[in-house]
């Protein structure tokens, strides 16, 4: 079968996903219990808890990630509890997020295994980036800047769904093209589904764009897209990124983080690869 065939079948299955609302991921029952206690102001730490410990891998993922290199605390807290007092609400809300999207994703092929760790070590690397530089500017929780950064790549991992035991398994050069034809609008119809507010799915539309200039303040979208920049700068080598000083989200960060190698790249990451290494760690 030559390659325009191959990519046609690819294709085919794909769009009758972007069609089929039904055939999109949906978030588990304890995320959307935990999202709606979390949306009433009224509800009380202790009833966020029981509701958490429904989950013993998302109990276990709090507990690890109270323990981070962001938190750098002597003793960490070892009670759900004490961890909800310890990073707030807000930052429950992302983290939540961040456990049900690796969660939904079980797969028995070893090759679409492959191509999702591919996906996934990558999408990682690049919210501790984010969740790192939202830090440093102060933005709370900075575990917002990791979850919107994985929220607005999602259809990278729903078009994994698309192959089933009737459509080969694509290699990964194949499934990277794909990515970059389809990931878009699959993040967009599933962040539709999963009731996300509007200003996400459109934050996912300009992800990667380098020259769109959204507000002279730096916001969301800048931290996303110096995580995407410094990700594929560290992680291929060979790319055809533009020069850093000319993008714009760049131009927005304060002096004191403008500071850039002899590679070109933030120095800021370059100085801080432990630190995003045990925030990687702590989610996984």
């Amino acid at each position: 079968m030559n390659s325009d065939n191959t990519n046609h079948i690819y294709n085919t299955v794909i769009q009758k996903i972007i069609d089929n609302e039904e055939r999109l991921p949906s978030l588990p029952s304890v995320t959307l219990k935990i999202r709606k206690a979390l949306s009433d102001p009224h509800t009380e730490i202790d009833e966020i808890a029981k509701l958490v410990r429904l989950d013993p891998s998302l109990s276990a993922l709090l507990l690890k990630y109270a323990a981070s290199p962001l938190y750098k605390r002597p003793v960490p807290p070892k009670t759900i509890e004490s961890i909800l007092s310890m990073i707030g609400l807000p930052a429950l809300n992302s983290l939540v997020m961040t456990h049900s999207i690796k969660s939904l994703f079980i797969l028995k092929d070893p090759q679409l295994k492959k191509l999702f760790q591919i996906a996934w070590e990558r999408m990682m690397y690049k919210a501790a980036v984010c969740v790192l530089l939202a830090k440093k500017l102060g933005l709370r929780p900075a575990e917002q800047a990791m979850t919107k950064s994985l929220l607005t790549e999602i259809g990278t991992l729903v078009l994994l769904s698309a192959f089933s035991e009737d459509v080969a398994v694509p290699d990964e050069k194949t499934y990277i093209q794909l990515c970059q034809t389809h990931s878009k609008r699959l993040t967009a119809i599933t962040l539709k589904k999963w009731g996300m507010e509007k200003n996400l799915i459109n934050l996912s539309h300009y992800t990667g764009k380098w020259d769109f200039k959204y507000s002279e303040k730096i916001t969301l979208l800048d931290i996303i897209n110096i995580g995407i920049y410094s990700t594929v700068q560290r992680q291929t080598p060979k790319n055809n990124l533009p020069k850093i000083q000319t993008i714009h989200s760049y131009s927005k960060l304060p002096k004191a983080l403008k500071a850039l190698t002899e590679d070109n790249a933030l120095a800021l990451i370059e100085e801080k690869h432990e630190e995003i290494d045990g925030i990687i760690s702590s989610l996984t």
